[in-house]
């Protein structure tokens, strides 16, 4: 038999809730990507947000897996610029 773990409602953190500094990383990263292109953009977050591997990336955008591979390294590029310029 497998056991579940129950949790009282009252000790669960709210979903909604977030530090504040969360809220402002992801409000900077926002603002970061919206300095990329449209490509590099979309690339970076099936990538890295959905966690899609090239192959996945390059389907869903009908372009090629080394245009994957390369529109990453210079968005990563690009993200990490444009954050070493402008730290929050």
């Amino acid at each position: 038999m497998r056991w579940r773990r129950e949790h009282s409602a009252e000790r669960l953190p709210d979903p909604g809730w977030q530090p504040p500094d969360r809220i402002a990383d992801r409000d900077a990263l926002a603002a970061l990507l919206r300095s990329l292109g449209k490509r590099q953009r979309a690339v970076l977050v099936l990538r890295y947000y959905h966690d899609y591997s090239a192959e996945e990336t390059a389907a869903v955008l009908d372009v090629s897996p080394g245009t994957v591979k390369s529109q990453s390294a210079r968005g990563l590029e690009a993200l990490r610029t444009a954050a070493a310029a402008n730290p929050h």
